[in-house]
C-alpha cells in the first residue's frame, strides 16, 4: 500500500451480499462443532458408547467430530439456522399487538410447523453421543424434548432470550468500536468525491466485524449451555 493511501476494498456489493450469509453459517458451523463435541465427551464420561469410545477426553472427542460427523454438522447447521430464526421470530410475532400481524404469521407456520419443531440444537445432541445424521437425530430429539416440557421451555424460551440481551449489547459496542477504529485506519469516510468502497463498503465491513465477534462467542456460550443440558437430560432418558 502506497504512503498516503488508505485501505483498500476489492469486494463489491454483489461480493458483500454472499460474504454475510457465510460468515453467518460459519459461525453456526463453529458453535455446533463445540455443542457436538460437548455432548460426545460428557457422554463417553456418562457411560454412553460414543463414536469416540468410553471415558475420552476432549481432544479424542474434537478428533472423532471432524472425521465422522463433520457433514452432519455443517449441513445440520445450515437448516438449524433457518428453523431456529422462525421459531424465535414466530414466539415474538404471536404476542404481536396487530391481529394481521399474528394471523399472517400462523398462516406461514401451518405450512412450516414441523419443520420449525424439529430442526434445533438440541438434535445435535444424538449426533455427539452416537454418531447419528442431523435429520434422523433430529426427529428423535423432538420425542425426547416433549416429555420433559421444563427444559423444553428453558432451552427454547429462556435461554435465547436472556443471550440475545448480552448480544445485542455486546454487538452495539463491538460494532461502534469498529466503525470508530475503521475510520482512524482510514477504510471508510464519508466523502461526495470518494467512490462505494469509501463510504458504503468500508462501514458495512466494520460493520461486519464488529457484529461476527460477539455474535460468535455468545452463541458458543449458548450452544455449550445447550449442551449441557440436552445431554444430560436424553442420556438419564434413553441410556
Amino acid at each position: 500500500m502506497a504512503e498516503g493511501e488508505g485501505w483498500q476494498l476489492h469486494l463489491g456489493p454483489l461480493g458483500f451480499l454472499i460474504v454475510v450469509p457465510l460468515v453467518a453459517w460459519t459461525a453456526q458451523v463453529v458453535a455446533n462443532l463445540l455443542f457436538v463435541t460437548l455432548s460426545m465427551s460428557l457422554g463417553s464420561h456418562l457411560g454412553v458408547g460414543t463414536p469416540a469410545g468410553r471415558d475420552v477426553g476432549v481432544w479424542s472427542s474434537v478428533l472423532s467430530v471432524l472425521v465422522s460427523t463433520f457433514g452432519s454438522v455443517v449441513l445440520g447447521s445450515l437448516f438449524m439456522a433457518v428453523a431456529g430464526d422462525m421459531q424465535y421470530w414466530y414466539r415474538k410475532a404471536t404476542s404481536h399487538p396487530f391481529a394481521c400481524v399474528r394471523f399472517a404469521v400462523k398462516l406461514v407456520v401451518a405450512c412450516l410447523d414441523r419443520v420449525m419443531h424439529t430442526f434445533d440444537a438440541l438434535a445435535f445432541v444424538l449426533v455427539g453421543l452416537k454418531g447419528h445424521g442431523y435429520m434422523s437425530s433430529a426427529q428423535r430429539t423432538v420425542s425426547l424434548f416433549d416429555t420433559r416440557a421444563d427444559v423444553s421451555f428453558f432451552c427454547r424460551e429462556v435461554l435465547p432470550d436472556m443471550l440475545a440481551l448480552v448480544q445485542c449489547c455486546t454487538i452495539c459496542l463491538s460494532v461502534s468500536f469498529a466503525l470508530v477504529h475503521g475510520s482512524h485506519l482510514e477504510i471508510w469516510h464519508f466523502s461526495h468525491v470518494g467512490g462505494v468502497d469509501e463510504w458504503f463498503l468500508g462501514p458495512c465491513y466494520c460493520i461486519l466485524i464488529g457484529f461476527f465477534i460477539p455474535f460468535t462467542l455468545v452463541l458458543v456460550v449458548q450452544r455449550f449451555m445447550e449442551g449441557v443440558i440436552g445431554t444430560v437430560v436424553v442420556v438419564v432418558q434413553e441410556f
